[in-house]
């Protein structure tokens, strides 16, 4: 314990300062201890909010992300679905056609053989019946292809075009020797009516089914059933 009265005026100042001045570093030192307290605590308070609104914005997008997922899952099915529909639709549509060609063609190439058949009997019409029967069989399945021909591919359109052309090719080379008139009662004229009677009879067995053989492997691989 000090004794004031043993000390001179000057050392008793500087004792009395140097108890203020240890007083006042302690307070200060307790200042800037509590004052980084503070700071520390504000800083961690500020960071935790902060990460917290991080992990509500987070939560928020990804929940939004997932929306938007939903959506565009959802419009894709919903194109899929519609893109099946047209498809199945086409498909029925072009299987329609193809049935009600393959059809026609056949009535035609039937009609064609009966007005070129060598073998005739009485009970049969006329050769000038049989020939308006073929022709409008002929036109008419000429006619619903053209309408229909969107339906077909270029390879499925060559083939039914070079079928077309070969029958014109053969109803043209028989009614140009007016043998659907009957036969010349000129011997010469008579027998050259014969033999190209004969080759397009000829012609109309062989090349026109073998057309058509080509053209029912394409319907089939079309409808899917070769």
């Amino acid at each position: 314990m000090l004794n004031l009265e043993v000390l001179s005026n000057n050392e008793l100042i500087a004792t009395i300062f140097g108890i203020f001045t240890l007083g006042s570093c302690t307070i200060l030192g307790v200042l800037g201890f509590l004052g980084k307290e503070i700071i520390n605590n504000w800083y961690s308070r500020k960071s935790a909010s902060h990460q917290s609104n991080l992990n509500q914005n987070l939560e928020l997008f990804k929940v939004n992300i997932q929306n938007e997922a939903e959506l565009f899952r959802a419009e894709l099915q919903k194109e899929a679905l519609e893109h099946k529909i047209k498809y199945n639709k086409l498909h029925n549509d072009r299987a329609e056609t193809i049935k009600d060609l393959y059809s026609k063609i056949d009535r035609m190439e039937r009609s064609m053989r009966d007005l070129f058949n060598l073998f005739e009997i009485a009970r049969d019409n006329s050769k000038r019946d049989k020939m308006k029967v073929a022709v409008k069989n002929f036109n008419d399945t000429m006619d619903f292809y053209s309408i229909n021909r969107i339906f077909f591919s270029e390879e499925t359109c060559t083939i039914i075009e070079s079928l077309r052309d070969e029958i014109n090719l053969i109803y043209h080379e028989f009614t140009g020797y007016d043998i659907h008139l009957g036969l010349s009662e000129i011997p010469e004229v008579r027998k050259e009516q014969r033999q190209v009677w004969k080759d397009c009879w000829n012609s109309m067995k062989e090349k026109v089914p073998q057309i058509k053989r080509d053209l029912e492997k394409d319907f089939r691989r079309q409808l899917g059933v070769e």
